[in-house]
């Protein structure tokens, strides 16, 4: 039990990583290992599992009750798993995720074509699993960086994105098309399920890191305005934003070329296309972004991913899913690294965030996911009600709203290893900073 808990290696401290260093340590490495190994069973499988549950029925309705029950646990997978990482450990937490994860695929392969009668527990075992997974990455991958080499971290984290859903998609759309009836569909989800015994080998092998507090201070967080400023309220009204733009986006376009194009090949094309792209807007942002310039790499990237939805105003097809893909692939990449390392840096340097990183990151997700949830309900009442093109609409609607995340944030910055509005005077911070003293 003690080496489930604790890893291995048992109560090692990480690594120390100097201020000024950007080198990555031994535990960031790891731990890119394991997010890469999920990217694979994701790019293998997720973006297939949507396409099978609507195979089973053409109904998108089932493909939307599907994602509104996994967005909706995600917030609890997160909560319960942030009361682990207190109580036991983190690592702990991570483990679960994958252990949730490998349940949801065997279910599906237990279930076979019978998965749509039961898309409300697929989605909840998903969004359990994810919320644990995500909770323990994101607060480690806070421990394993620090702000000079966090920049590094995220393109390094979105580069194996782009690279897994660059390769693994295309062989998934390969497979399937091969195979008769619905055998490709187990095959690939099998895919899945290895890879993640595989990096719930791997977690063993991570630095066990006592939290210095033991106590879980997710209501007092939520509710009490002294532990949040004004930066860390506009990131979180930032990532609702972003939730409400992406909790459609993340299923319905791949779902859009499926439909359009009645093949798996042509969607696997379509997100090797995309991919191909996103790797080299990662590899960029990776190697020449910084706490100085993100701020337009974000406004730019915000931008032209409103613009890729223009096309949806006059028809969805294979022209407007193209322009899309091809045009978030280049400017997303843009915008998602430095905002996610700005949320990063709100965190760890505005507030008591040694003790209460946990419900702090937490208190983003429940946030995130709130906008998922309102967004996909909106979704699934308008294809119910009102019909596709009300629908398209609301997907060039949906583009804007990461405008509004950029607008929020767009003033903070990172001086001396904090985070100010930046028309903060410096001769008033040396004030405040002698006042302190």
């Amino acid at each position: 039990m003690d080496i489930f808990l604790n890893g291995i290696e048992g109560y090692k401290m990480q690594n120390e990583v100097s201020r000024d260093s950007r080198c990555l340590n031994r535990d960031a490495r790891i731990l890119l290992l394991i997010i890469g190994l999920y990217y694979i069973s994701t790019g293998f499988s997720n973006l297939f599992v949507n396409v099978f549950l609507w195979r089973l029925n053409n109904d998108m309705f089932i493909v939307g009750i599907f994602n509104l029950f996994f967005y909706a646990f995600i917030p609890l997978g997160f909560v319960i798993g942030g009361w682990l990482s207190k109580k036991i450990n983190t690592i702990f937490s991570l483990k679960l995720g994958i252990l949730l994860m490998l349940m949801f695929y065997f279910t599906v392969l237990f279930l076979g074509q019978k998965a749509s009668n039961y898309v409300a527990l697929l989605g909840i075992f998903w969004g359990l699993g994810l919320g644990f997974f995500m909770l323990a990455f994101n607060i480690l991958s806070f421990d394993f960086t620090n702000t000079y080499n966090r920049d590094s971290f995220n393109g390094y984290n979105g580069l194996l994105s782009s690279l897994a859903y660059m390769v693994a998609p295309y062989i998934s759309g390969f497979i399937i098309t091969s195979m008769p009836g619905y055998k490709g569909y187990s095959f690939i989800f099998a895919i899945s399920f290895l890879c993640f015994i595989i990096a719930i080998f791997l977690s063993f092998s991570l630095y066990f890191i006592p939290h210095p507090d033991k106590n879980f201070f997710l209501g007092s967080v939520i509710k009490n305005k002294k532990y949040y400023n004004e930066n860390w309220r506009k990131v979180l009204i930032g990532h609702l934003a972003i939730g409400f733009r992406d909790g459609v986006f993340m299923f319905a376009v791949n779902l859009f070329i499926y439909m359009v194009s009645g093949s798996e090949i042509s969607l696997g094309t379509y997100n090797l296309i995309c991919s191909i792209i996103s790797v080299i807007a990662f590899y960029i942002i990776a190697r020449y972004t910084n706490h100085d310039n993100r701020k337009w790499f974000m406004l730019f990237g915000a931008l032209f991913m409103f613009v890729s939805t223009w096309g949806f105003f006059v028809k969805i097809n294979l022209i407007s899913l193209w322009f899309f893909g091809i045009v978030v692939s280049i400017f997303a990449p843009m915008f998602w690294a430095p905002f996610t390392s700005l949320t990063w840096d709100v965190l760890e340097h505005n507030m008591d965030s040694h003790k209460l990183k946990i419900e702090y990151m937490i208190t983003r997700e429940i946030v995130l996911n709130m906008g998922r949830v309102i967004s996909v309900s909106i979704f699934i009442l308008i294809n119910q009600f009102f019909g596709f093109n009300i629908l398209k609409i609301y997907l060039f609607f949906l583009g804007a709203v990461q405008i509004l995340s950029y607008y929020l944030v767009r003033n903070i910055i990172v001086f001396d290893g904090r985070t100010f509005p930046s028309n903060l005077n410096y001769l008033e911070l040396s004030v405040d900073e002698s006042i302190d003293r």
